[in-house]
């Protein structure tokens, strides 16, 4: 389905898995799998095994591609030199770009980091982001922004509404943390000299998140609200739970 477009079929079956998940008592919901995103679900949620799901209709499932032939495509090394085999790619915050692992012709372990453009990484994620919205629900996201109201100072949510974002200091360790729909939450604290200085970036969600984007299982502003009782009743956990990423990425 191309990107930003949905379809009434969709939201249909998006809002009967709600009432089935409803029906039977389950406190986070059924996550809706997206059709080119994967699922990572949070280890202790307990449909685990939804982990990795990707709905496709049978005319258009393929044959899963092996690493080598995402390597041949992506045309990473020089197969002309021997037999290559890869064995693994993941994606390194330190060195900025996608790390292969692999065996050359001679059997010896190589390996190779594939740098990639900041904007270009953070364009492709905001992209993958606006497809997921189309599995969110505009009245479970109407809930959650009530919940918030509840739960924040007028000028939050006035913050909140207009721009996405909010600031509230912690208590015990004085960070200012800033919440923001769709992104991670930046946690900044004031340096000697008077300057912010940003500690780091946060991102978690509770249930799980659509692989490579910003979007998690659940609405936006709930995994907002998460994050901020988080901060309220366990800033430790909150920082051991998230991901935290460069501070200019």
């Amino acid at each position: 389905m191309p990107v930003g477009e949905h379809s009434e079929e969709w939201d249909r079956l998006r809002d009967k898995i709600a009432e089935l998940a409803i029906s039977r008592g389950e406190y986070g919901g059924y996550p809706l799998p997206d059709d080119t995103v994967p699922l990572v679900m949070e280890p202790r949620f307990p449909l685990t095994t939804m982990n990795g799901a990707v709905v496709t209709r049978q005319e258009d499932r393929k044959e899963s591609p092996t690493l080598e032939m995402m390597a041949r495509a992506a045309k990473l090394f020089d197969f002309a030199s021997g037999d290559i085999k890869p064995l693994g790619h993941w994606w390194s915050e330190a060195a900025r770009g996608e790390v292969w692992l692999y065996l050359n012709g001679d059997g010896k372990l190589k390996c190779t980091v594939i740098k990639k453009s900041e904007d270009d990484v953070h364009a492709h994620q905001l992209l993958e982001t606006l497809g997921c919205s189309r599995n969110w629900s505009v009245k479970a996201e109407e809930m959650a922004l009530g919940k918030l109201r509840d739960i924040t100072k007028p000028h939050q949510y006035r913050d909140y509404v207009l721009t996405g974002t909010f600031i509230e200091r912690s208590p015990r360790s004085q960070v200012l943390y800033m919440f923001r729909r769709c992104a991670p939450t930046i946690a900044i604290r004031h340096a000697e000299d008077g300057t912010l200085r940003v500690l780091a970036k946060l991102c978690g969600h509770p249930i799980g998140y659509y692989e490579g984007t910003f979007a998690g299982a659940m609405v936006p502003t709930d995994d907002v609200i998460a994050a901020l009782l988080c901060m309220r009743g366990d800033e430790v956990f909150l920082w051991r739970k998230c991901n935290q990423t460069r501070r200019d990425g």
